[in-house]
């Protein structure tokens, strides 16, 4: 998993780098963004931003595009299930991101720097015999980059990256059934990469069709 981060890093250098060396590409048309919608596919893959995998996490995105060169984004991640050998796996999450466009000729396209803050709880169970998991709330904060690569006005793909800090109440406890039991409390703490993203997405706006 972690190397498969890495590759992934390194192509989103590399895309940056290849798009901002190519310039802004016109948009025939004067199609101009208004709402996006998409989803992380990173997620429907099972990974994580803990480079875990556990299971398959719905999630929405929606970006909201204004003055030429400015959006905010909204993410909602969601999922509460066993899987395998009685595993569980639950994450209930939000985050706000607002966006800042290099080119900034309202179209929204290529590069693109923010700041984000994220909050939400978990709860991950091994399964199988000796039952023990951990659960409790996290937040985090950092900053993001991206690039998109249309392939219509309306379609393409997103790939980004966040950095920055991630802090958990991490509330160990074990299972006998049909009981629970809190063995200890701590505090987790992350610097580093808190997020990688692969999403597709569909924009609606005003201009040609």
């Amino acid at each position: 998993m972690k190397r498969k981060c890495l590759l992934l890093l390194a192509a989103l250098g590399l895309s940056a780098g290849f798009l901002y060396a190519g310039g802004p590409v016109e948009n025939n048309g004067g199609f101009r963004p208004f709402i996006s919608v998409k989803t992380n596919l990173v997620y429907w893959t099972t990974a994580m931003p803990d480079f875990n995998s556990y299971t398959f996490v719905p999630n929405l995105e929606a970006e909201y595009f204004f003055c030429d060169r400015w959006s905010v984004a909204g993410t909602g991640n969601y999922a509460k299930w066993g899987y395998g050998d009685g595993k569980f796996f639950g994450i209930s999450s939000w985050s706000l991101e607002p966006r800042w466009w290099i080119w900034g000729d309202g179209r929204y396209r290529w590069i693109y720097v923010g700041l984000y803050g994220q909050m939400g709880d978990y709860d991950v169970q091994n399964g199988g015999d000796g039952q023990f998991g951990y659960t409790g709330p996290f937040w985090s904060t950092g900053l993001s980059f991206g690039v998109t690569v249309p392939f219509s006005k309306r379609l393409g793909v997103e790939l980004g990256v966040r950095a920055g800090y991630r802090q958990s109440e991490i509330n160990g406890y074990s299972y006998e059934a049909p009981e629970y039991f809190r063995d200890y409390t701590e505090t987790g703490r992350h610097w580093g990469v808190t997020g990688l993203k692969i999403s597709f997405y569909y924009r609606f706006g005003k201009g040609s069709m």
